[in-house]
Formats: C-alpha cells, structure tokens, sequence
C-alpha cells in the first residue's frame, strides 16, 4: 500500500490510533506513512519527567531488625542475635563443629588457608564458610557480599555445606531501593544478595533445600 509493506503500514496506524491521532480519508492517501510517522512523533510522551520514586522509601523505618529475622526464615534461613561480642567465637565453633571451615572475619582460630591458592579444587573439603556482610535488606531478609567480603574468591559461599554471615543491625535497609541507593556506584567487580540457603522445585512443588548449594544459611546479628 502506497511504497509500504502491509505489516509496518498497520503498525503505525494502531500506534497513531493508540496516541488519539485522527485520520482524514484524504489523510490516508498519498504520503499517508509521513503523516501517521511525524504526528507520533508530535504526540510522543516528554521523556524528561522523572518517576516519582518517594513511595518506595517509606518514612517509618523501625523494626527492621524484626522484619529482617522474619523474612529471613521464611526464606528458609536461620538468624542468631549475640548479648556481648564475646559470644561469638562459642558461637561459630559450635556452627562448625569440627569440620573444615574457612573464616574470613578472624574470628575463630584453626581457620583453612588452602583460600589463598588458585586451585578451586582445593576448595571441595570445605564444609562452612563465614564472611561479613556489607548490608541487610529487611524487606526479603537478603544480605549484600562482594569481592572485598570474599577476598575475590566468589565461588566460597556457593559450594559449602553451611554458610555463616556476619551483620550489624545498623547495616539493614528497608528495601532493596534503600540498598541500592545506599551502594551507590559498586566499587568492586562482584556483588551478590543472598536471601536464604540453595533452594529448587519440580513441577510436582516439591521444594529441595541444599541441592545447587548451601544446606544451611545463617546470619549473626551484631
């Protein structure tokens, strides 16, 4: 039709009719696709408004602890809360109970240092893996590590048994805009959230725990 295939022609028609554009029948002939391209062009939205975004920030940020702890095991992970700092060794020894572990919090003496080579084989016979967490998302109950966390051996917390985080309660945001916003542009080459130990499901909605990775998740509130 006119110099225009079928199918580009109908598509700018339904976007013309879609913006409330008019066409004439005498609109329709002649240089009819220059017509319906330059008033979508004229009808076409500002792009220079911003989205409002103040509704995803809400005011009210208490209990974000509680939240945190909450959505935390609904995800099928585990929290603990220390009285004093000096818990926390008696803490983590009684989570690896006497298995391989790596500590990258200098925490607990006996710590593998196998993590300092570039063999990932060397990795398999770890068990428990324990690292600080840079922030807590209070909303899905999600922490944030990076390379820094991990020494840039990003595959630690995937392949153990058991994972260990360390948070302070002053690092947990309300929501993951919060978390973004807070991070700000990344400073490292990898980051991940992490919201719970490894789950999976079939098509019979039979939920696996520990299949991909972690068995067992916690975070240490501090």
């Amino acid at each position: 039709m006119f110099g225009v295939k079928t199918g580009n022609y109908r598509h700018h028609l339904n976007r013309a009719l879609k913006n409330g554009i008019e066409l004439t029948g005498r609109q329709m002939t002649g240089n009819s696709r220059q017509n319906i391209l330059d008033r979508i062009k004229k009808n076409r939205p500002s792009r220079s408004k911003e989205a409002d975004l103040t509704t995803f920030f809400p005011a009210d940020k208490t209990d974000l602890v509680l939240k945190f702890r909450d959505n935390l095991k609904r995800n099928k992970g585990h929290y603990m809360e220390l009285d004093s700092p000096g818990e926390l060794g008696d803490l983590l020894n009684e989570q690896i109970d006497g298995t391989s572990f790596i500590d990258f919090t200098n925490t607990v003496q006996g710590s593998e240092e196998i993590w300092k080579t570039d063999d990932l084989q060397n990795f398999n016979s770890i068990k428990v893996f324990i690292a600080q967490g840079s922030l807590g998302v209070a909303e899905n109950g999600a922490i944030w590590i990076n390379d820094e966390d991990l020494k840039y051996k990003r595959i630690l917390p995937f392949i153990v048994e058991k994972s260990i985080f360390l948070l302070k309660k002053d690092l947990i945001v309300a929501s993951m805009h919060d978390a973004y916003q807070k991070l700000g542009k990344f400073s490292t080459g990898f980051g991940v959230f992490i919201a719970g130990p490894s789950k999976t499901g079939d098509i019979e909605q039979n939920l696996v725990i520990g299949a991909h990775g972690p068995l067992y998740h916690s975070v240490i509130l501090i």
